[in-house]
């Protein structure tokens, strides 16, 4: 990533560019250029920049554009004849722009909330995830990145937006650890190929080279997975696989105690609410006998034919009548038929 402080191709040296970057070989997959939050639109520049950048074909670019002046077609159509992506830039302190340009998708994810800090919720990564899926089903090639990392959040959101993938694109070791119940042994990733094409072009977009998964079981369950994914393609010692089968055993007996927890939170409140509802109900029962003169059977049998005849809460009724908002008229009897 170069930050421009103009956008000025005549003194822009790119040959030193190449020249600092050329160690990383295959491993560079796009150069972006960052220009700052005060840098308005001027075409004549870009359009000179962008010939510059033709001189460099070996890589692909991305521009990260960060005042709206430059968010229009013009720039667009620009930077798609030059093939250069527009960098879908999400931040805090600056607008997001998110027109597709090129073959190649780039995303940066700064922090929505706090620049370089705020994680992203769930629903958020939800959300970009159906986009890179939908992106990825139009054959581009996609990045995404994370800046977020002031406070730490940027790892944990980049496992969890390629958790989502695997989901979304319904392929992946994790899965297939779910589905069978079994290890899903060490596996090399290659991009559009494999078992997993779609997971494997994200994962290795995401620095990863290899993945494994193990099943979260209990007995004859299998209640999800784990995926381990790493930077390289050298198989995990059989130590750590162990090891992981330790983490992957506590993982599942934390769900076990979770949902119990949780079933049993269910059922008091359920109990609760019963309870509260019967009392009210008894209560209405009581206040109807008094002001109707009949008996508590006969004063139910009345509020639960209005609430029947109104489609409406038995409890809501009761209360309404322990209230004394409820017209005496609904609980009168029903008029008798007049004889033939």
């Amino acid at each position: 990533m170069r930050e421009l402080r103009v956008l000025e191709p005549c003194r822009l040296s790119l040959l030193t560019q190449r020249r600092a970057v050329a160690p990383l070989k295959a491993k560079l997959a796009a150069v972006v250029w960052q220009l700052p939050r005060n840098l308005r639109r001027d075409m004549e520049r870009l359009q000179g920049f962008l010939g510059v950048l033709a001189r460099w074909p070996q890589v692909r670019h991305a521009i990260e554009f960060r005042h709206e002046s430059w968010f229009d077609d013009e720039v667009a159509d620009a930077l798609s004849r030059h093939r250069v992506a527009n960098c879908i830039s999400d931040a805090a302190d600056w607008p997001l722009w998110d027109a597709v340009t090129t073959d190649l998708v780039y995303v940066r994810l700064h922090g929505h909330t706090e620049t370089y800090a705020s994680p992203y919720g769930e629903r958020a990564l939800r959300a970009w995830a159906r986009k890179a899926k939908a992106w990825l089903g139009e054959g581009r090639e996609v990045h995404v990145y994370f800046d977020n990392d002031a406070l730490g959040a940027a790892p944990y959101d980049a496992m969890r937006l390629l958790e989502l993938l695997e989901l979304q694109a319904q392929e992946g070791p994790c899965l297939d650890a779910f589905h069978t119940g079994q290890r899903v042994g060490h596996e090399n990733l290659q991009s559009g190929s494999g078992s997993w094409p779609s997971f494997s072009a994200a994962a290795l977009q995401a620095g990863f080279q290899s993945a494994l998964a193990l099943p979260l079981r209990l007995r004859e369950a299998t209640l999800g997975a784990l995926n381990l994914l790493s930077v390289t393609p050298t198989p995990m010692d059989e130590a750590d696989v162990i090891v992981a089968r330790a983490f992957a055993d506590l993982a599942t007996l934390s769900i076990v105690q979770h949902r119990a927890a949780a079933e049993a939170q269910r059922l008091n409140e359920q109990l609760s609410s019963a309870l509260t509802s019967r009392v009210v109900i008894e209560q209405a029962k009581g206040v109807i006998s008094e002001r109707a003169g009949v008996e508590p059977a006969e004063a139910f049998s009345r509020l639960r034919a209005y609430a029947r005849n109104h489609n409406l809460r038995l409890t809501d009724i009761a209360q309404a009548a322990i209230d004394g908002t409820l017209d005496p008229q609904s609980w009168a009897p029903p008029p008798r038929s007049a004889p033939s």
